[in-house]
């Protein structure tokens, strides 16, 4: 009778020791992911506060981040008209980047050149009247006071790069 007593006594405290095991990793985790999500928020904060303004034809970047930005490379502005569903891409001609560092409250200008839109399979390069009804959604990329690189489309949240682009190779 004894030994059925100390056979169960140590199945139970098995079980008790799993279940503790077993909670412990999964709060564990749950630490983890939240500990990694607000990581990655922090490494955010600053590309947040890089803007980009179109009047057309001009695009300013303007850092509203109490740190600098190392550098910033205006891609294109897609121009969405009110009778346009295709949309327009209009090209930022060189120097396109900014190459020394954008200190806070700065901002930084460059003008768009050429417009084209999508005919079929090709681009089409002509010049358009901007209309009152028209939506611009800039593209740039850049580099914040860590070295960090990031992409924005008009005013979505940033995404970081996990490829270099041109700022970083010069």
């Amino acid at each position: 009778m004894t030994d059925w007593w100390s056979v169960g006594i140590n199945a139970g405290v098995a079980v008790g020791t799993f279940s503790a095991a077993s909670v412990a990793l999964l709060v564990a985790r749950r630490d983890g992911k939240r500990l990694d999500k607000e990581k990655a928020e922090r490494a955010m904060a600053q590309a947040l506060l890089v803007t980009c303004s179109v009047d057309f034809p001009k695009i300013t970047v303007t850092n509203h981040s109490a740190m600098p930005v190392l550098g910033i490379e205006v891609l294109r502005t897609i121009v969405k008209g009110s009778d346009d569903l295709i949309g327009w891409v209009s090209q930022v001609p060189q120097p396109n980047q900014l190459r020394k560092p954008l200190g806070a409250g700065e901002s930084w200008t460059v003008t768009a050149e050429s417009q084209c839109h999508r005919v079929g399979d090709h681009l089409k390069v002509e010049t358009r009247n901007i209309d009152a009804g028209d939506e611009f959604h800039p593209e740039f990329h850049i580099v914040d006071a860590t070295g960090l690189q990031w992409e924005r489309f008009g005013n979505l949240p940033p995404r970081l790069m996990t490829f270099p682009f041109s700022l970083m190779s010069a």
